[in-house]
């Protein structure tokens, strides 16, 4: 048996990762596929040009059926993750289904999304839809989707395809990512986070999810369907990491921050594996103290309205 090195942690590559978004409407095309192509002339290059090719490929599918059909909407999550009654109602009420889906090895870039949500949003306006993430799941508009796609440089803001939902726990508030799993990554989570920390630690854990999957696809560049790869421990995280997450403009001057991960796997209270942040092996202080001295180290006397 290999020897334990606390410095790794070593996470199990799925053999695939999948896309899928649902777009509800009351106007069906009589031939979705033609209907795909002309909703894909939306798109911005390079998205298009992939995305027709894409649809020749198993790796993209559609399938149009009745509402009636289709599994039903999540509606006590959309709910909770923002949808208003207005979208909600108009969600329930159209008469038919598309759901868009599409496959891909984990490897950047993540084609598999971009060209599903891409394609989904585009239909969503060609037909005048409804989109849903089933992920999240939340509600999309469909031109703020289409904005979150990646240009040419291949840029994206990360805070557009994930959440960090926030709960109430017995030391303060349970921060976890919510939408990481769509890279064949564990969610993040952050526990016991004093109150007054809550909106700055969002925008630490969107930094932390940013530096984590450069992390993570550096690890499996080159690597042929590897079944698990090793990640250091400890990553540090700049002021950069945040400002990407969020679509901003590097900062001047960068700070940085370090942060240790942890994988816990499923327990009795939760059936899901995450990625805990804890404090660097260097800390010497209390769990609140860290996590007050890392918002210090990444934003200084910045005031927690900028989150």
């Amino acid at each position: 048996m290999a020897d334990f090195d606390a410095d790794l942690v070593t996470l199990s590559v799925p053999k695939a990762v999948e896309a899928t978004y649902v777009v509800t409407t009351s106007s069906p095309p009589d031939d979705i596929d033609a209907a795909a192509l002309r909703a894909a002339e939306r798109l911005p290059e390079p998205i298009r040009t992939a995305v027709v090719q894409m649809l020749d490929t198993p790796l993209l599918s559609l399938q149009l059926m009745p509402a009636d059909e289709a599994p039903p909407l999540p509606t006590h999550l959309l709910r909770v993750f923002g949808a208003s009654p207005v979208q909600l109602g108009a969600a329930a009420s159209a008469s038919h289904v598309v759901v868009c889906q599409a496959v891909y090895r984990v490897a950047w870039p993540p084609v598999h999304e971009w060209h599903a949500r891409g394609l989904a949003a585009a239909l969503a306006q060609e037909l005048n839809g409804t989109l849903v993430d089933a992920a999240t799941p939340r509600l999309l508009e469909s031109r703020a989707a289409l904005a979150s796609l990646p240009g040419e440089d291949f840029r994206i803001a990360l805070t557009r395809w994930i959440l960090i939902p926030q709960s109430p726990d017995e030391g303060g508030v349970w921060l976890t990512t919510n939408g990481l799993d769509r890279y064949g990554l564990p969610e993040l989570q952050v526990l016991d986070v004093p109150p007054e920390l809550a909106a700055p630690w969002t925008a630490v854990l969107n930094g932390v999810a940013t530096a984590l999957l450069d992390t993570w696809y550096e690890a499996l560049e080159g690597q042929e369907e590897p079944p698990f790869v090793n990640l250091p421990a400890e990553l540090i995280i700049s002021s950069s990491d945040v400002a990407e997450a969020y679509g901003e403009p590097e900062p001047d001057p960068e700070r940085n921050a370090g942060v240790r991960l942890r994988l816990d796997p499923p327990d009795d209270f939760d059936e899901q594996t995450f990625l805990t942040v804890e404090p660097t092996g260097d800390f010497d202080g209390s769990r609140e103290d860290y996590l007050a001295q890392v918002c210090d180290d990444l934003f200084g006397d910045e005031p927690d309205d900028d989150f």
